[in-house]
């Protein structure tokens, strides 16, 4: 458990103003200075209990309400360099002078700079991916089966009946799981739908996927090798049918390799849409059965995601109960596509995998719902692979959604693609041996702020310990998941070797992610000269470039209408290192009130310009959904230091609405 102990000091420190007050009560002093002199007593208390205490600050990092604000308040009074890290209270921040430099930085290998604050700089970079082989399945095994994947929104393993959850909310599931292999700790790459999926479809985490553009609006490129277009090099007819609340606001350029990617209105999130889904389903099956070739078709059904609107409440109404509702829900959807490939009679020719993108928490460690947190009722999820004569099984081994590529390929008889961590389970699936000697960890993160890669939760599991490293604060937390399954008991101090070894893997894990992503933003924007795009020549001496223009264009992104929005600055000769910059980048509704505005580092931070070379030309990508903005919009840019902008703003251009 948390200990309280650290916060005695506030407890005493209000005691004694109370005993003082007491004696006083009756003086007009008292009247006057009392309650000052308590509130400031026991801000002191606190502060000290906070700063001096890692179980404090990790109890308020788990927390809801006003000590969060209070904490974070006081951290950016201690904040000089404006970079979201405190140089008192724990913030943890080496030098408060220099925005890049703190506990959430990426550290540059071998520049002589310690920018993460570890007590030195980096000398190794991060592993790389290697084309490596890892199965084989002999030509006479080789099967042509389909595929029909299944994501669930929002599902965690525990509330299953089958491992172990006492209200029957998805039998049809669990039946399913008594005829196939049901993996009981599978953990998900990450805890929001936008991360998750791209990942899982990748076969890799998020960091190293070859993606372009910065914050919320990401498009991910060709040539990331992800699941359907492995499918549909080998012959496979791909279809994927999706809600567009996911494909318009969520991830753009999944779109590769499917042979169909229908984006559909009427999958709505905030309203029970799995029977919608079911029957889009059921008649993407029967138009592919119809064919000669094998299949693979992907659906992602949002119940039983919030608000917990399912059409019927069997188990009450309180928010607990409406969510195992909207599993029963989805069961059903579920029952309507497994009894459809029994009507086709294609069961017996077809792979199904059942999982979720993440779970849901109720409140076990202080937050409701998902995304901010990494504990089991958010990272693990069901997992069911259902391979045609493959003998049933129940498997404990801890597996990563990131494996479903591997292991698809594998079961299908299909080329392995390149080594980036996965495994391929379809051994364990076939029901052979398993060599286990060596014990595996299982990454997973948060991303707590799509505007700052430091801003995010790192988790390392090599079973049975769990490790949850924050970076912005610089802390972790470790449980022993055999014999503390809710996670209440933080071993971080009487487990010392487990702890270190861990954090070590969840930093390297981290530092990987971010070695790979900025190869990728070197290779594809750091010019060796301006393009033909970059018009403007404009120098800005107090920050050592000169730029060089910008570009507005809309781009189609799976039927998504996006905006994708370039810059170029160019690194000039400068004397001692050059400041930092931020991009800003504002946009007016023409003849309208609506204004918006974002701010971000050139290349996501990765690259600062101290470190660029004189020369070198910056590209900077961004895209952005106007989805709901009916009116012509400006899009003008400035570059701002230390808060104050020093040039701009200019220009860029206007994007016209989207048509009717």
């Amino acid at each position: 458990m948390v200990s309280l102990r650290p916060l005695t000091g506030l407890v005493i420190a209000v005691a004694v103003a109370a005993v003082v007050g007491a004696t006083l009560r009756r003086t007009r002093a008292a009247e006057r200075w009392l309650w000052p002199a308590a509130l400031g007593l026991s801000a002191l208390a606190g502060a000290a209990a906070y700063t001096l205490s890692e179980d404090a600050r990790l109890a308020v990092a788990d927390a809801e309400g006003l000590g969060v604000l209070v904490v974070a308040r006081a951290h950016a009074l201690g904040d000089a360099d404006g970079d979201g890290f405190s140089r008192w209270l724990g913030g943890g921040d080496c030098d408060d002078g220099d925005p890049t430099v703190h506990p959430g930085a990426y550290d540059l290998a071998d520049n002589g700079v310690d920018e993460d604050c570890q007590g030195g700089d980096r000398h190794q970079p991060g592993a790389t991916a290697r084309d490596r082989v890892r199965h084989h399945v002999p030509a006479d095994e080789e099967r042509r089966l389909n595929v029909l994947l299944v994501t669930l929104d929002a599902v965690r393993a525990d509330a299953l009946p089958c491992l172990g959850y006492p209200r029957r909310t998805m039998p049809t599931l669990c039946a399913l799981a008594e005829r196939s292999t049901l993996f009981t700790r599978a953990y998900t790459p990450g805890v929001t739908t936008r991360y998750v999926l791209p990942a899982v479809m990748a076969g890799r985490f998020l960091g190293d996927v070859s993606i372009e553009g910065e914050g919320a609006h990401f498009l991910t490129l060709e040539g990331n090798d992800l699941l359907f277009e492995r499918l549909n090099g080998a012959g496979y007819t791909v279809e994927a049918h999706l809600a567009s609340w996911l494909t318009d606001r969520m991830w753009y350029g999944l779109e590769a390799g499917t042979d169909e990617y229908e984006r559909h209105d009427d999958l709505p999130l905030k309203k029970p849409s799995g029977a919608r889904a079911a029957a889009i389903g059921v008649d993407a099956l029967e138009r592919l059965t119809d064919g000669n070739r094998p299949w693979a078709l992907w659906l992602h059904l949002l119940d039983p995601h919030a608000p917990y609107a399912a059409p019927e409440a069997p188990f009450g109404d309180d928010p607990r109960a409406r969510y195992d509702a909207e599993l029963a829900y989805a069961d059903a959807q579920l029952a309507t596509l497994l009894d459809a490939l029994r009507a086709l009679e294609v069961e017996d020719e077809t792979l199904v995998i059942v999982t979720a993108d993440h779970g849901e928490a109720f409140g076990e460690h202080g937050r409701t719902h998902h995304g901010r947190q990494l504990y089991e009722e958010a990272v693990r999820v069901p997992l069911v692979i259902h391979a045609p004569g493959a003998p049933a099984a129940r498997s404990d081994r801890v597996v990563s959604l990131i494996d479903l590529p591997e292991t698809i390929a594998d079961l299908l008889g299909l080329p392995p693609g390149l080594d980036y961590g996965a495994r391929s389970q379809a051994d364990v699936v076939r029901g052979q041996p398993v060599d286990d000697a060596a014990p595996r960890t299982v990454f997973f993160e948060a991303v707590l702020d799509d505007q700052r890669p430091d801003r995010r939760l790192v988790g390392a599991l090599r079973w049975p310990y769990k490790l949850i490293y924050d970076v912005r604060r610089d802390l972790a937390r470790l449980f022993d998941l055999s014999k503390d399954a809710r996670e209440k008991v933080d071993l971080r101090t009487t487990r010392p070797a487990v702890h270190d070894a861990l954090l070590e893997a969840a930093r390297g894990r981290l530092t990987s992610g971010r070695d790979a992503m900025l190869a990728r933003l070197r290779r594809r924007q750091v010019l060796t000269e301006a393009p033909p795009e970059a018009t403007a020549d404009e120098p800005v001496p107090a920050l050592g470039l000169t730029w060089l223009g910008g570009a507005v264009d809309v781009v189609d992104a799976g039927g998504t209408r996006l905006v994708r929005i370039r810059q170029w600055l160019r690194a000039d000769d400068f004397a001692g290192p050059r400041p930092e910059v931020l991009l800003r980048l504002d946009y007016a509704g023409v003849g309208a009130r609506y204004r918006q505005k974002r701010r971000s580092a050139p290349l996501r931070g990765l690259y600062p310009p101290r470190a660029w070379a004189a020369g070198e030309v910056i590209e900077d990508i961004r895209y952005e959904r106007f989805g709901d903005v009916k009116v012509p919009l400006e899009i003008t840019a400035s570059l701002v230091r230390d808060g104050e902008t020093v040039f701009g703003p200019q220009l860029l251009g206007v994007v016209p609405p989207p048509p009717r």
